[in-house]
């Protein structure tokens, strides 16, 4: 199977929050922390990409790739921040949820598009 690498798929520039723990962000940033916990797709960390801008790039080439590729199977390798808006994006959940999308699935996830709902599946 041919792979290529896309820049869109890259992982969300944090900035300079890059590297640092939950708890961490919370003592250094509690206002930016409360906001990435209530709406964060508002939020754009210093030096960094804004969440929302984001997720709006991951979201428009998975859609891209699915209508070129009609119904042949696409591949994605995504970092978890990524996956967790893209999976939040897809799949119609709240905001708040992408934090949670990152702890739910630890291994490969099988995502069926097929239908007008997305339907996700662990290995």
């Amino acid at each position: 199977v041919p792979a290529k690498r896309a820049d869109q798929l890259a992982e969300v520039d944090l900035g300079l929050w890059a590297g640092l723990t939950d708890q961490q962000l919370k003592s250094r940033y509690a206002s930016a922390h409360r906001e990435l916990r209530e709406a964060p797709l508002n939020v754009n960390p210093p030096e960094g990409e804004n969440l929302g801008d984001a997720e709006e790039r991951l979201r428009a080439f998975v859609k891209k790739q699915l209508k070129r590729n009609g119904k042949a199977a696409v591949g994605l390798v995504l970092r978890p921040l990524s996956f967790a808006m893209l999976w939040r994006s897809l799949a119609g959940q709240q905001a708040p949820e992408v934090w949670e999308g990152m702890r739910h699935w630890p291994r490969p996830v099988v995502i069926d598009c097929s239908s007008e709902q997305p339907v996700f599946s662990g290995d």
